[in-house]
């Protein structure tokens, strides 16, 4: 048996039996761990507050098969603000849909554990939404270059030619952006505005800290959003669900 204690984060809970649930974490030097919380539902149990999505927590695993058991688990942060704001909370679902799709388990990258920390911190912490929404495309692009799928951002990837500064178009089945004659010749193409191609170059090229002193008045941030997921859903071949309900909570701003 192999039992050790670690820090992560949790990125998803399932119910599991009468009582039971399985816990996925995102660890700081382990990768990503599903293990079983036995009796973690009852209303008895002490650790149930612990093991919240999103929370990050120090905890102590026994056993090396499939399903490890946690048997202790201590809070460390549980990032308050984030779970009360619906447009924060679907910012954060989002980076966790992403970190367990890409990330298979046991993949170990603490670059990306310490980057998912400071990245909820901040959205946390922050009053701006706009802030909040560009912090999470940051960590979205930052994820695709540590997991390989990194978009080609300066060259066009059909005729390796160096991109203008207008009419491009980013093609995800050729791995990136293609210039206005490449992308002519596509079926599979969206077009992409200069100012959207120089923020996601700045999003992964700099730390998060610069990245929240960047001035956004004349950035479309939805829209950085919109072509980044765009990429995304075409590499998962599968919806984003967190895409979903974002968009659910802004028809429900809307309505209100």
């Amino acid at each position: 048996m192999r039992n050790f204690s670690t820090e992560g984060l949790v990125i998803k809970r399932k119910n599991f039996g009468e009582a039971d649930s399985l816990v996925t974490i995102f660890t700081k030097n382990q990768g990503k761990i599903t293990s079983i919380a036995k009796g973690v539902r009852k209303i008895t149990s002490r650790r149930a507050p612990s093991l919240e999505l999103f929370n990050q927590i120090k905890f102590f695993l026994y056993g090396n098969g499939k399903l490890p058991v946690l048997t202790e688990a201590a809070s460390l942060q549980s990032f308050p603000n984030l779970k009360k704001d619906l447009d924060k909370l679907s910012l954060a679902y989002l980076i966790l849909e992403l970190l367990d799709q890409f990330l298979a388990e046991g993949q170990e990258s603490q670059k990306l554990y310490l980057l998912l920390v400071e990245v909820l911190e901040e959205i946390n912490e922050t009053e701006d939404l706009e802030k909040a929404k560009l912090l999470s495309s940051c960590f979205q692009i930052k994820l695709l270059r540590e997991v390989g799928y990194l978009p080609e951002l300066y060259q066009c990837v059909r005729c390796g030619e160096k991109l203008s500064e207008e009419k491009n178009f980013l093609a995800p089945n050729l791995g990136g952006l293609v210039d206005e004659n490449c992308g002519k010749a596509l079926v599979v193409n969206r077009p992409i505005e200069k100012d959207v191609i120089k923020v996601i170059r700045f999003l992964n090229k700099e730390t998060v800290d610069d990245v929240t002193k960047l001035n956004l008045m004349r950035f479309d941030v939805a829209e950085i959003s919109q072509i980044l997921n765009y990429y995304t859903v075409f590499y998962l071949e599968k919806d984003l669900g967190a895409e979903k309900f974002a968009n659910a909570v802004e028809k429900l701003a809307l309505v209100s």
